[in-house]
């Protein structure tokens, strides 16, 4: 079973009771300066059994807070390669399609190395009030790099219109829950490893995780490490957190939905039904493989939630685009012929998806504070982005679409990027000229630890 009490709760749950969130972004100067704050903040911070009904606070550490800390060099080389260079490797940039109007350039922070952040805390509150009092502590050295709030609407639609946050995997070894799922009745569970350090993944394994020598943890604060015998794991009941701040062009999107649906040779295809297919679901959340009509009733009384497969019902995308973004974002049993080893290889690249959205203060700007937790960002988090969304081949049949919502059109070749294919009998539609509905705004990699890695980093080293 997992042990959930060790886990940080966001990781569980996306505190839908507590609408109102602020992230804060620090940066410190001095060792004892952060390490006073993770001192101050260890007890505050919100775990998987505590029930904190009027806030709850969440934190991360980027690798350069690691860094500043002193961790041995062995624990900082356990560290995953793309964690320890972050997101602004040009490698790593072009990987991940943040270029042009999503390059560096045009973020609101992380844009420079000595940007980067080196503490996040997120703080969900009941009400706005509570949530713009929150003020943490913090020493003189101590720098905010950034704060934004971060709100979860009422009908959990994103700007686009459509309801977000839906289908996320459901963690083997979780203990039941009052009014949630049974164990027995979760069909294809994800293994905690996938999300979770110091679990098995789906192919039975224990992912890499930070190691500290026995020494270094006089307390017996650590768990054994699963892979290296005689270390302690710093990484058990931990995650690494994706943060990406993506700006949604609102108006962008209405306007080519309007003067896409006037030219298209049906009248009937109106501006709803080209944004169903560009996204795979109709504004409410039924997915268009149940509900290929808009008229369509939901499947059953968890709508948006209705376990549903792509091969059996759609195999040639005329419901739902091949190339739709939630086919992108999450195939199921469709890459292959074989549906079994289809869905298997399918969920080796699920996240656990805790955004909101965002506003400026100005209100001119809106969007998704992007955040996923993952065991492993290149096998989860980048290969989606990279292999999944911004690819121009996918599924095998095509060859010259990327995501049609967040796919990043290349500036350089748009002739390859800006194309949407939507299938049908007895002609498949091609639309043209997508421009780049999101543009990244700022971007982070980050680990979340757990309960007793939290209050080791906290202490000084010895």
């Amino acid at each position: 079973m997992l042990e959930e009490s060790e886990v940080q709760r966001l990781l569980l749950s996306g505190h839908g009771r507590l609408p109102h969130a602020v992230v804060l972004f620090l940066r410190f100067s001095e060792a004892s300066e952060a390490r006073q704050v993770l001192q101050d903040l260890t007890g505050r911070v919100t775990f998987g059994e505590d029930h904190h009904e009027h806030c709850r606070l969440q934190l991360a550490l980027g690798f350069p807070l690691l860094e500043l800390l002193g961790l041995p060099s062995r624990t900082l080389e356990g560290f995953p390669p793309e964690f320890q260079e972050g997101t602004l490797t040009s490698a790593r940039l072009q990987h991940l399609g943040d270029h042009g109007s999503s390059s560096p350039e045009c973020w609101h922070w992380g844009a420079r190395p000595e940007d980067q952040v080196h503490l996040a805390l997120f703080f969900y509150a009941r009400d706005a009030q509570e949530r713009d009092e929150f003020s943490p502590p913090l020493p003189a050295g101590a720098q905010v790099l950034y704060r934004q709030n971060m709100d979860l609407p009422a009908d959990h639609r994103e700007p686009f219109g459509f309801r977000d946050g839906l289908s996320q995997p459901q963690i083997l070894g979780r203990h039941p829950r009052p009014g949630g799922p049974n164990p027995e009745e979760i069909s294809d569970p994800i293994a905690p490893g996938e999300f979770i350090l110091g679990y098995p993944n789906q192919r039975g394994h224990h992912p890499p995780s930070p190691p500290v020598c026995p020494d270094c943890d006089p307390e017996d604060l650590l768990s054994p490490h699963a892979n290296r015998p005689g270390a302690k794991d710093l990484g058990k009941n931990g995650s690494y957190l994706v943060i990406r701040q993506l700006q949604q062009h609102v108006e962008t999107f209405r306007t080519f939905l309007r003067e896409t649906a006037a030219a298209f040779p049906e009248p009937e295809k109106d501006e709803e039904w080209i944004a169903a297919k560009m996204v795979g679901r109709w504004p409410d959340g039924r997915p268009l493989s149940l509900c290929p009509l808009s008229e369509d009733p939901p499947p059953n009384d968890q709508k948006e939630k209705a376990p549903f497969s792509f091969r059996s019902l759609d195999p040639k995308g005329h419901r739902c685009p091949l190339g739709a973004h939630i086919r992108r974002a999450n195939p199921r049993d469709s890459l292959i012929p074989d549906a079994k080893r289809s869905l298997f290889f399918s969920n080796l690249h699920r996240i656990i998806r805790r955004g909101r959205i965002y506003r400026s203060p100005d209100g001119k700007e809106v969007g998704l504070l992007f955040l996923c937790f993952n065991s492993s960002i290149r096998d989860q988090f980048e290969f989606i982005q990279h292999d999944w969304l911004n690819s121009t081949k996918f599924d095998g049949q095509l060859d010259c679409d990327s995501d049609p919502i967040s796919g990043a059109q290349d500036p350089d070749d748009p002739a390859l990027t800006d194309n949407f294919t939507i299938q049908a009998r007895p002609l498949r539609s091609r639309i043209t000229g997508l421009p780049r509905f999101v543009d990244v705004r700022g971007s982070a990699y980050l680990f979340c630890p757990g309960k007793a890695a939290l209050k080791w980093l906290s202490q000084p080293l010895r």
